[in-house]
């Protein structure tokens, strides 16, 4: 079920109807309570509350509609919350699409099809006949996919014919953050996104794992050889989290790297393909959720000092899966954001101006192996 989608049919039945109780069969007679200050009952108590409406929330509906029945609700008294718009769920928003609706005939529900409708006796009922309905909607999509290869055309994220999909959000991220890319800036593997986005710039180092190209420092930010503490005021750290397998070894580094007030720019595929160039060289390890990265970056930063971003949908993720580029894309197919097909998670993270976060402090990390470079 989607949460969010619960929360907010939920918000909007409250402004639509007064609710003044609600009824649960796990909720033993006579022990009823409140929650969000209504009062939960057992559903044989019906008859202690004043004649009303009762609208039927639960997937067991069938069962609970010949209960209410029963226990002598009228069939005009009982309404079915899957009619309620919004739907909370994708299999209840293809209901809603295809004009589908609940009703009760001659004490009997039924679901409505515009010209078809079906006797729904039973939940197995229900799932049968929504099931074959909405298989027979789904247009020629399922035949396109199956006409699919199951080889990409571009085992390297579309680079050769145009910008990685994958770039597109990352860009983003870095762009509605730009303001941060000012006085002593580090940036991992190169300094494109710092000469792209950054502005008053004082200094533009590069950490590298072999101390490669101008302003570089050979450094590692897992052992945090090269990473001299409280020295920089950004640090932009794109696609690298993944390939350190001592992960929160490089989340305290970062810590450390930053001055007070200092923030970082971070990166990771949540979903996505292996970088195989990098699989090979230093290893590509972890792939997070938002959920992860907060958990990972507030234990050092704060969860007040940690924000998470996810960027993509399953239309994004498997044109990039396949080795299409940007340019295959529109515009508009990067607007949606849906986080169980999260593509990107980023997350941007403050230093607070105190003393230094002690969950990293005292620990001897130089031991442990990892490495900085990223996918570029």
């Amino acid at each position: 079920m989607d949460e969010d989608g619960i929360i907010k049919k939920k918000q909007l039945l409250q402004q639509k109807y007064e609710v003044v109780g609600f009824l649960d069969n796990s909720v033993e007679v006579g022990n009823d309570y409140y929650v969000e200050g209504i009062l939960v009952r057992n559903p044989n108590d019906i008859l202690k509350f004043p004649k009303m409406r009762v609208i039927i929330m639960s997937m067991s509906f069938c069962d609970m509609y010949n209960q209410l029945v029963a226990l002598g609700i009228s069939q005009e008294d009982i309404l079915f919350g899957m009619n309620e718009e919004p739907a909370y769920d994708r299999e209840e928003e293809w209901i809603h699409d295809s004009k589908g609706h609940f009703r009760i005939e001659d004490n009997k529900i039924y679901l409505d099809f515009n010209t078809v409708k079906y006797q729904i006796l039973n939940n197995e009922d229900y799932k049968e006949v929504t099931s074959k309905y909405l298989r027979s909607q789904r247009g020629n999509l399922v035949e396109q996919i199956q006409l699919m290869p199951v080889k990409p055309i571009s085992h390297n994220f579309g680079v050769e014919f145009g910008k990685a999909v994958d770039r597109v959000y990352i860009e983003r991220f870095i762009k509605e953050h730009k303001r941060y890319i000012k006085n002593d800036v580090m940036e991992i593997g190169d300094n494109y996104y710092t000469k792209l986005f950054g502005s008053e710039v004082n200094n533009s180092f590069v950490l590298h794992v072999e101390g490669k190209g101008r302003n570089a420092i050979k450094g590692n930010l897992a052992t945090g050889e090269g990473i001299e503490e409280e020295s920089i005021d950004c640090l932009i750290c794109t696609q690298t989290i993944q390939t350190i397998y001592a992960f929160e070894d490089a989340v305290a580094n970062i810590y450390k790297l930053l001055k007070p007030s200092g923030v970082a720019l971070i990166t990771g595929h949540c979903i996505g393909q292996i970088s195989m160039s990098d699989y090979a060289r230093w290893g590509e390890y972890w792939r997070y959720t938002p959920k992860a990265m907060k958990q990972v970056f507030g234990k050092y930063f704060g969860m007040q000092n940690t924000e998470v971003f996810n960027y993509g949908n399953v239309k994004t993720i498997t044109s990039m899966l396949y080795g299409l580029c940007a340019e295959d894309l529109k515009a508009e197919d990067f607007e949606y954001h849906d986080e169980q097909y999260t593509m990107i998670v980023a997350a941007f993270v403050r230093k607070e101006n105190k003393s230094p976060n002690p969950s990293y402090a005292g620990e001897n990390r130089a031991s442990r192996s990892g490495e900085v470079l990223r996918r570029i």
